[in-house]
């Protein structure tokens, strides 16, 4: 994706932990992106197929579900098979080791808190595919707030 073009992303960040919805929106709200943060991840499933987002920041550890399922939940739903996956790895977890957490769906992993830097080189990795629809008004009205009730303790 050419760095002008990305004013025109469309993100979502789906995370049980309130501070890291609060932190990835900082991150991107001075950069333009339209943005939608959950916490919830089966209301992020479902408002991802409204969205349509090119990019998926998530966590890994929800009380519920882990991200890898998550993952594949987003790979399933057809506007979302070519929408870039980055996941969003605690530091502390060894994610580094020699098996480490492989690709499972993801497009990308960063650790957490993620530094705007490596979010940027996640983002053109690859080339970001335009989604083959529009959001929906439904998903617009979502923009940039919080959904899915309280997060999880992490």
């Amino acid at each position: 994706m050419k760095s002008n073009d990305m004013t025109r992303c469309r993100v979502m960040v789906v995370d049980s932990s309130m501070e890291m919805l609060s932190l990835m929106t900082a991150l991107f709200r001075p950069y333009g992106f339209d943005m939608l943060t959950v916490a919830m991840p089966d209301e992020a499933v479902k408002l991802a197929a409204e969205f349509v987002p090119h990019a998926i920041y998530m966590g890994l550890e929800y009380s519920d579900c882990d991200g890898w399922d998550l993952a594949k939940r987003f790979r399933k739903v057809p506007g979302l098979r070519r929408t870039m996956l980055v996941g969003l790895v605690d530091r502390d977890k060894g994610w580094q080791s020699e098996d480490g957490v492989g690709n499972r769906g993801f497009n990308y992993y960063l650790p957490k808190p993620p530094r705007m830097r490596d979010i940027v080189v996640a983002m053109t990795v690859e080339p970001l595919p335009a989604p083959p629809v529009a959001p929906s008004p439904t998903a617009s009205a979502g923009l940039d707030r919080v959904r899915g009730g309280r997060p999880q303790a992490t």
